[in-house]
Protein backbone atom coordinates (compact mmCIF):
# COMPACT_ATOMS: atom_id res chain seq x y z
CA UNK A 1 0.00 0.00 0.00
CA UNK A 2 3.03 2.42 0.44
CA UNK A 3 4.34 1.62 -2.75
CA UNK A 4 0.93 2.55 -4.22
CA UNK A 5 1.44 5.94 -2.50
CA UNK A 6 4.32 6.38 -3.64
CA UNK A 7 3.42 5.81 -7.28
CA UNK A 8 0.28 8.29 -6.79
CA UNK A 9 2.57 11.13 -5.60
CA UNK A 10 5.40 10.23 -7.98
CA UNK A 11 2.58 10.41 -10.55
CA UNK A 12 1.30 13.83 -10.18
CA UNK A 13 3.67 16.68 -10.31
CA UNK A 14 2.01 19.16 -8.41
CA UNK A 15 2.51 16.73 -5.68
CA UNK A 16 6.17 16.33 -6.83
CA UNK A 17 6.76 20.11 -7.02
CA UNK A 18 5.46 20.45 -3.71
CA UNK A 19 7.77 18.63 -2.02
CA UNK A 20 10.42 20.35 -3.69
CA UNK A 21 8.86 23.73 -2.97
CA UNK A 22 8.59 23.36 0.71
CA UNK A 23 12.50 21.43 0.57
CA UNK A 24 13.94 24.80 -1.00
CA UNK A 25 11.57 26.82 1.64
CA UNK A 26 13.04 24.81 4.66
CA UNK A 27 9.33 23.83 5.74
CA UNK A 28 7.62 20.68 5.20
CA UNK A 29 4.77 20.42 2.88
CA UNK A 30 1.33 19.15 4.10
CA UNK A 31 0.13 16.45 2.30
CA UNK A 32 -3.61 16.71 0.87
CA UNK A 33 -5.45 14.71 3.72
CA UNK A 34 -3.70 17.39 6.07
CA UNK A 35 -4.99 19.89 5.09
CA UNK A 36 -8.68 18.66 5.01
CA UNK A 37 -8.41 17.15 8.64
CA UNK A 38 -7.38 20.92 9.49
CA UNK A 39 -10.73 22.24 7.70
CA UNK A 40 -12.68 19.44 9.25
CA UNK A 41 -11.50 19.75 12.75
CA UNK A 42 -12.34 23.66 12.54
CA UNK A 43 -16.01 22.97 10.66
CA UNK A 44 -16.12 20.29 14.13
CA UNK A 45 -15.36 22.75 16.23
CA UNK A 46 -17.57 25.49 14.83
CA UNK A 47 -20.47 22.84 14.98
CA UNK A 48 -19.69 21.84 18.40
CA UNK A 49 -19.95 25.83 19.18
CA UNK A 50 -23.25 26.12 17.83
CA UNK A 51 -24.68 22.42 19.65
CA UNK A 52 -23.70 23.62 22.54
CA UNK A 53 -25.50 27.24 22.19
CA UNK A 54 -28.36 25.52 20.85
CA UNK A 55 -28.35 23.30 24.17
CA UNK A 56 -27.93 26.16 25.99
CA UNK A 57 -30.84 27.65 24.19
CA UNK A 58 -33.19 24.84 24.88
CA UNK A 59 -32.17 24.40 28.50
CA UNK A 60 -33.34 28.06 29.22
CA UNK A 61 -36.65 27.38 26.79
CA UNK A 62 -37.41 24.03 28.95
CA UNK A 63 -36.78 26.37 32.57
CA UNK A 64 -38.90 29.17 31.25
CA UNK A 65 -41.66 26.45 30.03
CA UNK A 66 -41.19 24.96 33.67
CA UNK A 67 -41.99 28.32 35.00
CA UNK A 68 -44.85 28.65 33.09
CA UNK A 69 -46.65 25.32 34.03
CA UNK A 70 -45.60 26.80 37.41
CA UNK A 71 -47.22 30.11 37.22
CA UNK A 72 -50.68 28.03 35.56
CA UNK A 73 -50.05 25.64 38.57
CA UNK A 74 -50.64 28.88 41.03
CA UNK A 75 -53.26 30.07 39.45
CA UNK A 76 -54.95 26.61 39.07
CA UNK A 77 -54.95 26.57 42.56
CA UNK A 78 -55.21 30.28 43.37
CA UNK A 79 -59.01 28.81 41.17
CA UNK A 80 -59.40 25.57 43.39
CA UNK A 81 -59.42 27.66 46.79
CA UNK A 82 -61.64 30.60 44.95
CA UNK A 83 -63.95 28.20 44.29
CA UNK A 84 -63.96 26.30 47.46
CA UNK A 85 -64.55 29.80 49.33
CA UNK A 86 -67.58 30.40 47.27
CA UNK A 87 -68.83 26.63 47.82
CA UNK A 88 -68.18 27.49 51.73
CA UNK A 89 -70.19 30.81 51.89
CA UNK A 90 -73.24 29.47 49.61
CA UNK A 91 -73.33 26.87 52.01
CA UNK A 92 -73.20 29.18 55.06
CA UNK A 93 -76.05 30.70 53.28
CA UNK A 94 -78.36 27.87 52.66
CA UNK A 95 -77.53 26.87 56.72
CA UNK A 96 -78.51 30.63 57.86
CA UNK A 97 -81.11 30.73 55.36
CA UNK A 98 -82.54 27.31 56.32
CA UNK A 99 -82.82 27.83 60.05
CA UNK A 100 -83.39 31.37 59.78
CA UNK A 101 -86.94 30.20 58.32
CA UNK A 102 -87.21 27.44 60.80
CA UNK A 103 -86.57 29.68 64.15
CA UNK A 104 -88.79 32.78 62.76
CA UNK A 105 -91.49 30.20 63.05
CA UNK A 106 -90.59 29.26 66.84
CA UNK A 107 -90.12 33.04 67.43
CA UNK A 108 -86.09 33.93 67.62
CA UNK A 109 -85.43 37.19 67.30
CA UNK A 110 -81.67 36.90 67.37
CA UNK A 111 -80.58 34.54 63.96
CA UNK A 112 -77.30 34.92 64.06
CA UNK A 113 -77.03 34.63 67.96
CA UNK A 114 -78.86 30.86 67.63
CA UNK A 115 -76.60 30.46 64.54
CA UNK A 116 -73.34 30.74 67.23
CA UNK A 117 -74.78 29.23 69.78
CA UNK A 118 -76.35 26.35 68.48
CA UNK A 119 -74.86 22.86 67.90
CA UNK A 120 -73.67 22.86 64.56
CA UNK A 121 -73.30 19.04 64.57
CA UNK A 122 -77.11 18.94 64.07
CA UNK A 123 -77.48 20.46 60.88
CA UNK A 124 -76.12 18.42 57.88
CA UNK A 125 -76.07 19.95 54.11
CA UNK A 126 -76.20 17.88 51.03
CA UNK A 127 -73.71 19.24 48.78
CA UNK A 128 -75.57 18.29 46.23
CA UNK A 129 -79.26 19.50 46.16
CA UNK A 130 -77.79 22.09 48.90
CA UNK A 131 -80.20 20.97 51.57
CA UNK A 132 -80.00 21.54 54.80
CA UNK A 133 -81.33 18.61 57.35
CA UNK A 134 -82.01 18.86 61.06
CA UNK A 135 -82.63 22.34 61.51
CA UNK A 136 -86.02 21.89 63.20
CA UNK A 137 -84.03 19.36 65.63
CA UNK A 138 -81.48 22.29 65.85
CA UNK A 139 -83.81 25.04 66.76
CA UNK A 140 -85.78 22.90 69.21
CA UNK A 141 -82.53 22.24 71.32
CA UNK A 142 -81.44 25.81 70.99
CA UNK A 143 -84.62 26.37 72.17
CA UNK A 144 -84.30 24.89 75.25
CA UNK A 145 -81.07 25.86 75.64
CA UNK A 146 -81.39 29.35 75.33
CA UNK A 147 -85.01 29.94 75.84
CA UNK A 148 -83.93 34.22 75.97
CA UNK A 149 -83.48 34.14 72.44
CA UNK A 150 -87.02 33.01 71.63
CA UNK A 151 -90.32 35.11 72.55
CA UNK A 152 -93.10 33.74 74.14
CA UNK A 153 -95.82 36.28 73.58
CA UNK A 154 -96.63 37.21 70.16
CA UNK A 155 -96.46 40.68 69.46
CA UNK A 156 -98.78 43.28 70.13
CA UNK A 157 -100.69 44.46 66.70
CA UNK A 158 -100.57 48.12 66.61
CA UNK A 159 -102.78 49.88 64.58
CA UNK A 160 -101.50 52.02 62.12
CA UNK A 161 -104.25 54.75 62.24
CA UNK A 162 -103.64 54.92 66.07
CA UNK A 163 -100.01 54.02 67.02
CA UNK A 164 -100.63 54.69 70.64
CA UNK A 165 -102.81 51.65 70.68
CA UNK A 166 -106.14 53.28 70.88
CA UNK A 167 -109.05 51.66 69.08
CA UNK A 168 -110.99 53.61 66.85
CA UNK A 169 -114.35 54.53 68.89
CA UNK A 170 -112.74 53.64 72.55
CA UNK A 171 -113.00 56.55 74.57
CA UNK A 172 -110.52 57.91 77.02
CA UNK A 173 -110.54 56.92 80.63
CA UNK A 174 -111.54 61.22 81.44
CA UNK A 175 -114.22 60.47 78.61
CA UNK A 176 -116.07 57.20 80.18
CA UNK A 177 -119.04 57.16 82.29
CA UNK A 178 -119.08 55.11 86.19
CA UNK A 179 -120.93 52.23 84.28
CA UNK A 180 -118.44 51.93 81.57
CA UNK A 181 -115.35 51.65 83.57
CA UNK A 182 -117.30 49.13 86.02
CA UNK A 183 -118.31 47.13 83.29
CA UNK A 184 -114.63 47.39 82.01
CA UNK A 185 -113.09 46.11 85.16
CA UNK A 186 -115.61 43.62 85.48
CA UNK A 187 -114.60 42.13 81.89
CA UNK A 188 -110.94 41.93 83.33
CA UNK A 189 -111.27 39.20 86.22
Amino acid sequence: MAEAQEAAKAATPETANAGEEANQSGTEAQAPGEGTAARILEESKKYKARMLAAEKELESLRKSKLSEQGEYRKLYEAEVQKSKTLFENLAKKEIHNQVASVAAKAGCHDIDALLKLGKAELLELDTESMSVSGSDAFVEEAKKRYPWLFSTQKPAAINPASPHGAVRGDKSLKQLSKDEIMSKLRSLK
